[in-house]
């Protein structure tokens, strides 16, 4: 496979068929589309209730977007420091091992999700900072503006905190990811030697059967007794026993 450096565009297109921002099928999406909509029923009854004295309202917005921007800075360097440790536990042994198996572009699909939510965390910093700066300038109050301002911010807010929680999983498949392809090629030779094993075995006993220096039923018996012996697992020495008596019924 060449070597190739994919944009973030190309990152994004393999990524995701759809902008999960906006994907309200999927956990996140809905989740924090149902709290946005509680939390704008609950700014427009603050609102209109209190619409001589919104000062207040105001400056509790303001607190909450400054605490807000303060998290999401925190949460960044978590996700920066988060996709580092990541990709630095795959080896480059695991990384041939998913080459081989063609699945390189599906891990990258996994690891830009970590890039997504950076991209997320930066534009609505950007956009909590800006909001405070108007709220803090001394001009005439318009609900609507306010309330569509709040929404979007609590929108951005819990999509990025349920999106966040939706990685724990991607890590989870992660770790699985590397201990598969970590351990494949150790594991592929020992079934290679065991499958060779088994012929030769198989081999010598058609041969002494065949020549009548092997009784078929003590041969099988002495399998039986071995198994007996050795095999502590009950639902494991049923499965061999099993196992020996349709493999020997057939010769």
């Amino acid at each position: 496979m060449p070597f190739k450096l994919y944009t973030p565009k190309e990152l994004y297109k393999q990524s995701f068929s759809k902008n999960p921002l906006f994907d309200f099928v999927k956990f996140e999406g809905y989740m924090s589309l149902i709290f946005t909509v509680i939390i704008t029923i609950i700014i427009y009854t603050l609102v209109d209730s209190n619409s001589d004295n919104v000062g207040f309202i105001v400056s509790d917005t303001k607190n909450i977007i400054l605490y807000a921007s303060f998290g999401l800075l925190g949460m960044l360097g978590f996700i920066i420091s988060g996709l580092a440790i990541i990709s630095g536990t795959m080896s480059n042994k695991v990384t041939k091992n998913i080459i081989k198996e063609n699945k390189f572009k599906s891990v990258l699909a996994i690891l830009y999700s970590f890039n997504y939510l950076g991209y997320l965390i930066g534009f609505f910093f950007v956009f909590y900072i800006f909001g405070y700066f108007i709220l803090s300038i001394n001009g005439i109050f318009k609900p609507y503006v306010f309330i569509v301002y709040c929404s979007i911010a609590a929108y951005g807010l819990f999509f990025i905190v349920f999106y966040a929680v939706s990685l724990l999983k991607t890590c989870l498949d992660i770790f699985v990811i590397n201990y598969m392809y970590s351990g494949e090629e150790k594991e592929t030779n020992i079934s290679k030697e065991m499958s060779l094993t088994d012929i030769r075995i198989d081999a010598l006993t058609k041969v002494l059967l065949d020549n009548k220096m092997l009784n078929r039923e003590t041969f099988i018996s002495q399998l039986n007794v071995i198994i007996d012996m050795n095999v502590a697992d009950e639902l494991q020495k049923k499965r061999l026993l099993k196992e020996i008596a349709e493999y020997y019924s057939t010769e």
